[in-house]
């Protein structure tokens, strides 16, 4: 009877303990979830390669989207390896209501057989105001050299990689661009300063005298279409009259002053006391018109074209012959 009660007993599990293992439960689970808010995590297409085979690891970083990622290190900490690192795709970052992934892929390649690893960092953080730390394990890769068999049987082909082109790698093409253009320039400048000269050159063979009075009643043909223009009518009637000047008397107008021509005309009488003051004038509403300093009077333009048509019909006078 006495065992019979026994057996109907029922043996109940004491509280202190159930409540030990609850905390403990707990203390687990919110450890988990706490360290759960950042992962990082390497991810690759192989972890066995042949020497010089382009491997492609992707660093992969897992988080709450409230967690910031501003101070996880995604290049510096591959430099000096034992690999070289080809290049870099640019981060791209996925973002759901309840997570947020960062990926970026590298594609580097080894030159020594062995066992490697991808280095690791460790990342502190912070969430909802605590400091927390998340780890980044190393990733083991192992290069092996190629066999006979690897370099005599088919392989299958793998695709051309190649880095991302960015400014630097076209700057030599555009600096080689524009070197060619402005040399193409200076030599097209050079050629129209040569067709003009042997354009301004050709009336050697003809009277100094008809070729200026020519010049002049273009200029004065122009003037009557477009009486406003000013530097259009005595820029070319002012470069007009120091050539013949030049042709005349071989004086250097071209590279003198207004006061240097008027000096050396008189110097060498090819200019009268009396027209002395009519080639000032001409040549001082040349300079007021380059210089910006004044506008001549449509009067004083007929003027000075009446004088300078004069003045060459009267100039007999031809420079020596160099020839």
């Amino acid at each position: 009877m006495t065992m019979s009660k026994n057996r109907n007993r029922r043996v109940r599990p004491s509280s202190k303990g159930f409540s030990l293992w609850l905390m403990v439960l707990g203390l687990v689970l919110t450890s988990f979830v706490t360290q759960a808010q950042m992962t990082l995590e390497w991810k690759c297409d192989t972890v066995k390669a042949l020497l010089g085979d382009i491997i492609n690891p992707e660093l992969v970083v897992s988080s709450d989207p409230e967690v910031s990622t501003q101070g996880l290190d995604t290049f510096s900490f591959l430099k000096n390896r034992d690999f070289e690192i080809l290049g870099q795709d640019q981060g791209t970052v996925y973002s759901t209501q309840h997570s947020k992934i960062f990926k970026k892929k590298f594609h580097i390649s080894f030159y020594k057989t062995g066992k490697f690893y991808l280095p690791g960092q460790s990342l502190v953080y912070q969430y909802n105001g605590k400091e927390l730390v998340t780890t980044l394990d190393s990733l083991k890769i192992e290069i092996f050299e190629p066999t006979l068999s690897d370099t005599t049987k088919i392989q299958p082909i793998k695709p051309i990689w190649e880095e991302k082109r960015n400014f630097w790698d076209f700057l030599p093409y555009i600096l080689i661009f524009f070197g060619i253009c402005a040399v193409l320039y200076f030599i097209y400048k050079w050629w129209k300063k040569r067709q003009k000269k042997i354009i301004d050159d050709r009336w050697f063979e003809e009277d100094p005298n008809d070729w200026f009075l020519a010049k002049i009643e273009e200029i004065e043909n122009f003037y009557g279409n477009n009486p406003a223009k000013w530097k259009e009518v005595y820029t070319p009637l002012n470069e007009h009259t120091r050539r013949f000047i030049y042709k005349k008397t071989d004086i250097p107008a071209g590279e003198l002053t207004s006061e240097e021509i008027i000096e050396s005309l008189s110097a060498t009488h090819h200019l009268s006391h009396s027209d002395m003051s009519s080639m000032q004038e001409v040549l001082l509403h040349s300079d007021l018109i380059k210089y910006a300093k004044g506008i001549p009077e449509p009067s004083d333009f007929k003027k000075d074209t009446a004088w300078l048509k004069a003045w060459a019909k009267s100039f007999k006078i031809n420079k020596p012959n160099h020839a």
